[in-house]
């Protein structure tokens, strides 16, 4: 909240959320869930799948709300960045807690302090966006992969952890495949196979009534089959084109919203008609020249993991310096965390099936972003997995010869009671 003051968006928020803020406008209009790129003297209701439904709705609910009760018009969106504010810091209690029952005090304090003052993860909740609510679904898969060892999970567990799982993918879809992870590395803790399994087919039956309603309005609407949104094609297109570096920067200039001509394609179109195209062109770009799409892949991952580096970056105040005309501040800090996540992941002692999850869950949630393009916020997700992989690092250097669960913690506080009494 100090930071999001600081930069004027608090002051000016409505625009900085762009195509959710315009969808949850059109939506409080009672326009429906029509496209976000719209000109600036008419308004063209085509449907629209161009962003997940979750935020969008939370926030068109707000703007109705507020709407009756203050004249204000920017008070909806200070409460969305409130809003914000409390789902990130949820997830951050979140993973703080989880770390706690595998690292003690140490791992509370590393990853709690680390999460909260992270600075990707403290831009990514600075615009109307659905970061915070993705942070929180990684916060939920995290838990769920490090939570103690338990002999049973109750009904009722099963239909709650599947609801879970359910809204936070209408919120952001790309968290999916590391919650469904999550599930089935914490379905393998119980005894029994049956009764895991039957647990696993709830939670998973729960989970997709969840998303069913949207991706039946998809169907009905567009007549093929879209999970939650349709832009993937598009983005495969835009950051593989030859003028475009990997940095989301250079992907604006072939942007309907920012591009005429592209503009009039897409309304000439349609959205979905035009996603398509731009699928089949992106799919072609790459059959013809795969050695430039590899290229380009290289230069994303290197974007993705150690940050654009040719220029230099701000958080609360604090101007990263350029050295040598690179952000070397920002390289080593990024590089940093990685090394640690990775040596933190050597020193954990817990069941091979933990580890192996988290990085499940950094690939799956990192790999989009490597074919298609780089911006600073699509790191948020998979740092918070990173400085909780640290942890068993922090932990040990700190003195903790185990991952603590209940029983590790046990055993510690018997010892000191032992060593008190002699």
């Amino acid at each position: 909240m100090i930071e999001l003051v600081r930069s004027g968006n608090w002051q000016d928020p409505e625009f900085q959320g762009m195509e959710e803020v315009t969808i949850a406008q059109n939506l409080a209009a009672g326009r429906g869930f029509i496209t976000p790129v719209q000109p600036a003297d008419r308004i063209i209701e085509q449907p629209s799948a161009y962003a997940s439904p979750g935020y969008p709705y939370l926030l068109a609910i707000i703007l109705k709300i507020t709407g009756k009760i203050s004249p204000d018009p920017i008070l909806p969106y200070r409460i969305g960045f409130i809003i914000n504010a409390i789902i990130g810091a949820l997830a951050v209690v979140i993973l703080a807690v989880s770390a706690r029952g595998r690292f003690g005090w140490v791992g509370f304090g590393w990853v709690g302090l680390l999460t909260a003052f992270w600075p990707t993860l403290i831009k990514g909740e600075m615009r109307l966006w659905d970061t915070a609510f993705g942070l929180l679904a990684v916060a939920v898969g995290v838990a769920l992969i490090i939570s103690r060892e338990s002999r049973g999970r109750s009904l009722a567990r099963w239909i709650l952890v599947g609801m879970l799982c359910g809204l936070l993918t209408l919120f952001n879809p790309i968290t999916a495949p590391f919650l469904a992870m999550a599930l089935l590395i914490d379905s393998l803790r119980m005894d029994g196979r049956r009764r895991a399994l039957s647990g696993l087919m709830l939670a998973g039956m729960v989970w997709a009534l969840c998303l069913m309603p949207w991706m039946v309005r998809n169907a009905v609407v567009f007549h093929r089959f879209i999970p939650i949104r349709n832009t993937f094609g598009y983005t495969l297109w835009v950051g593989n084109l030859p003028d475009v570096d990997g940095t989301i920067d250079k992907v604006y200039s072939h942007s309907p919203f920012d591009n005429p001509a592209l503009r009039e394609e897409f309304w000439a179109m349609g959205e979905d008609a035009y996603m398509q195209e731009k699928q089949r062109q992106a799919l072609k770009q790459i059959r013809e020249d795969p050695s430039r799409f590899v290229g380009n892949c290289v230069q994303r991952i290197r974007l993705y993991w150690l940050g654009n580096i040719s220029r230099p970056s701000q958080i609360f105040k604090i101007t990263f310096p350029m050295t040598f005309g690179v952000n070397l501040l920002k390289a080593i800090i990024n590089s940093l965390l990685l090394v640690l996540a990775v040596l933190g992941s050597f020193l954990w002692k817990g069941s091979p099936a933990i580890k192996w999850g988290c990085w499940f869950g950094i690939l799956s949630m990192s790999l989009p972003y490597c074919i298609t393009h780089v911006s600073p916020f699509y790191r948020a997700l998979i740092d918070s997995i990173l400085i909780t992989l640290s942890a068993a690092f922090a932990a040990r250097i700190f003195g903790w010869k185990q991952p603590c669960g209940e029983s590790g913690c046990a055993k510690i506080i018997n010892k000191t009671k032992s060593i008190a009494d002699n």
